[in-house]
């Protein structure tokens, strides 16, 4: 049997993607342990069921960018790095992209501009989110 298993060719891509899943729900399993937390804490912090966590700590679940992202704000670390990014603040030397403002339910948009108001989003917490542009000058 492992003569046929051995002559299989493997997908580089699949290859791939396991590895990297399992590199992210590794690192998710560690940051946890670290922090005194447990699957169902980062369950809570996520509003999401224990069992769609542990799915996604399993390793072989395709994680989207977001949830990745959701993550490494409930966890307060970060989970990936993208080569060549410095990851302190991408927004520090990009003034002249578009930036998101939070506001938050509580301080409510009566204070914004129109312009704002008509270029909103939710996130994934259900807060507003406008899209601004900041101009040097």
């Amino acid at each position: 049997m492992s003569f046929l298993l051995n002559n299989i060719p493997v997908d580089p891509i699949i290859e791939r993607f396991i590895e990297l899943s399992y590199g992210v729900s590794e690192r998710i399993i560690r940051l946890l342990d670290e922090k005194g937390l447990l699957q169902r804490d980062l369950a809570l912090k996520l509003g999401k069921k224990d069992s769609e966590v542990s799915k996604w700590l399993q390793g072989n679940h395709n994680l989207t960018l977001k949830t990745i992202a959701t993550i490494e704000i409930a966890l307060n670390e970060k989970l990936i790095k993208v080569q060549g990014l410095d990851s302190t603040n991408i927004f520090t030397d990009r003034m002249s992209k578009p930036a998101n403002l939070l506001v938050s339910k509580s301080s409510g948009e009566e204070s914004l501009p129109q312009s704002l108001k008509s270029n909103s989003a939710e996130d994934f917490r259900g807060e507003k989110v406008y899209s601004i542009h900041f101009t040097q000058s």
